[in-house]
């Protein structure tokens, strides 16, 4: 009787030792798995907001172009109208020449390139009335 209270005691020693040995692993492999999955997702949303960072600056980009064509005709106009404004009187207003030149160094950096040189070259040998 002994003998059969051992060997059961034996079987139930090692079966709670075979279940504490699975629970301890099990908690482990689903901590790494959860891991794996969290990582995996928080990767995934780095991907999604990278894409959406990347579609946002091109369109900046394409709007900055756009700004950038309507400043440069925004200019060319200006100074197109100031040249028949003054040129044929033979003078131009000091603060407009001020102007004058500061637009024609925007239009240029802007990178304009058109008939605009030679207006302001011509608006530039205008005498400056004070």
């Amino acid at each position: 009787m002994i003998t059969y209270l051992l060997y059961i005691g034996s079987i139930l020693g090692a079966l709670t030792a075979i279940i504490g040995f699975f629970t301890l692993v099990s908690k482990n492999f689903r901590a790494w798995i959860k891991h794996i999955i969290k990582k995996s997702i928080k990767d995934d949303e780095q991907d999604i907001m990278i894409k959406e960072m990347h579609k946002n600056i091109q369109d900046l980009v394409k709007e900055n172009k756009y700004n950038r064509k309507a400043n440069i005709a925004t200019i060319r106009d200006r100074i197109t109208h100031l040249y028949y404004k003054y040129y044929t009187t033979g003078e131009l207003p000091e603060f407009e020449r001020e102007n004058i030149i500061k637009q024609y160094e925007a239009y240029i950096n802007l990178g304009g390139n058109s008939y605009i040189t030679k207006l302001y070259g011509e608006l530039m040998t205008l005498k400056v009335k004070i």
